[in-house]
């Protein structure tokens, strides 16, 4: 057999499947992320920051989430790899409106 050495140098890079949006109190949000890193595996952390409160964190490509309060809440992912190699990716933030 032969063993190769990867020098993997491809940048990680992803786009948020979401756009700002007006919805609903109780209405669940099916959150998606696509993300690229070359051979590197990623991992996908998600951050939802309500106006007047603390940033919840949670972890996974896509995660359904149910806003259950009335306010204004940034979203955005920030994608890594799972060994710290390479510089994360954070996703521009989109804007979600809970009435």
């Amino acid at each position: 057999g032969e063993v190769k050495i990867l020098n993997d140098s491809t940048p990680i890079y992803g786009q948020l499947m979401l756009s700002d949006m007006n919805i609903g109190t109780g209405t669940s949000v099916n959150l998606t992320v696509s993300g690229s890193g070359g051979a590197s595996i990623l991992k996908y952390t998600w951050s939802i920051q309500a106006t007047d409160g603390p940033a919840f964190l949670f972890e996974g490509q896509s995660i359904a989430q149910r806003f259950r309060k009335p306010g204004t809440y940034k979203v955005s992912c920030t994608i890594s790899d799972i060994f710290g190699l390479k510089k994360p990716f954070t996703t521009t933030s989109a804007t979600i409106v809970v009435n």
